[in-house]
């Protein structure tokens, strides 16, 4: 296992050391910081055809292939686990925002970028993508979407690889390193499997309804924008108002409810990723262009006040 840290670098040489450590891991990715004092440590391992890092930094901007001519030809499948901090990746036109125990899914031969408000840490493991594929076919269609991290899947995953990184000073045999990079493969398909599953259970039958996850992306994307309604979301759907409508229904929902409660947990995200954050910024970049009104479902729904919130959190 190799760590390298910025600890020992000068704070005016730090960003570009670990954009070059970064190059050496994951071709085409960039680093940008947040604030003057960046911080950053990386380990890394291989078992067997796996690679796994374990990255951890302050707050940063992370890009990856932002000029098509970077991008290789072996696909890859990238699987993130958050342990701290609250992340949002764009990727393939989806924006997924994770909090703590979240996995989710990307094509590593694609552009993607996570945005990274506060100090967060991360595991990583980089699977084979056409090997990926042939035992676990669905998993093209979970790319850059969220794996909650409440499923038993996602917790039995994260808690064998935190065991297999206890041993990472061990010496693993060919065979044994085999036999574990398997089990991580099957672990993976049983944390998507189930993932749909919860996804089909929200959204009223026992398969996930591809419609709904359309408006859920285009609610998240557009959650910003004071004005965002059904007909934006249809638009952005490329669906009829009626099908739009109709598809919230069967879920027992509307579309007001949903845009209310995505903005609410955005909010809630924020104010936790960034104490020193005003409530009124916080309701402004959720959408809600009236503060009090802000703080009042905000109330409702979290059974204390946003400055409230913050303070536990």
């Amino acid at each position: 296992m190799e760590i390298v840290s910025t600890r020992q670098v000068r704070v005016a040489d730090r960003l570009g050391y670990w954009n070059e450590v970064l190059a050496s891991t994951y071709r085409g990715m960039v680093v940008d910081a947040q604030q003057p004092l960046f911080e950053a440590q990386l380990s890394t391992w291989r078992l067997g055809s796996l690679r796994m890092v374990r990255p951890r930094s302050s707050s940063a901007v992370v890009r990856r292939h932002e000029t098509r001519a970077t991008i290789g030809s072996q696909a890859t499948i990238i699987a993130h686990i958050i342990h701290d901090g609250q992340v949002q990746l764009t990727q393939r036109g989806r924006q997924v925002s994770l909090g703590s125990g979240d996995m989710v899914l990307c094509a590593g031969e694609e552009p993607y970028r996570f945005d990274c408000p506060s100090a967060h840490r991360l595991s990583v493991v980089e699977f084979d993508g056409a090997e990926l594929a042939a035992a676990l076919p669905q998993v093209e269609d979970c790319i850059a979407r969220r794996i909650p991290g409440q499923t038993t899947g996602v917790r039995i995953f994260q808690s064998y690889l935190s065991a297999l990184w206890s041993e990472a000073g061990q010496p693993f045999e060919g065979s044994m390193a085999q036999t574990h990079s398997q089990v991580l493969v099957e672990l993976l398909g049983a944390c998507l499997a189930e993932a749909e599953a919860v996804a089909g259970a929200g959204a009223g039958g026992g398969a996930a309804d591809p419609v709904l996850q359309r408006i859920r992306e285009a609610i998240a994307a557009g959650i910003g924008d004071f004005d965002l309604g059904p007909a934006t979301i249809a638009r952005e759907c490329g669906i009829p108002l009626r099908t739009l409508q109709a598809t919230a229904a069967r879920a027992g929902t509307t579309i007001g409810q949903m845009i209310t409660e995505c903005r609410l947990l955005r909010g809630a995200a924020m104010l936790r990723a960034n104490p020193r954050r005003s409530v009124i910024e916080v309701a402004m970049a959720c959408g809600f262009a009236d503060p009090s009104y802000f703080a009042r479902r905000f109330a409702q729904r979290f059974g204390q006040s946003p400055r409230d919130y913050r303070a536990m959190h």
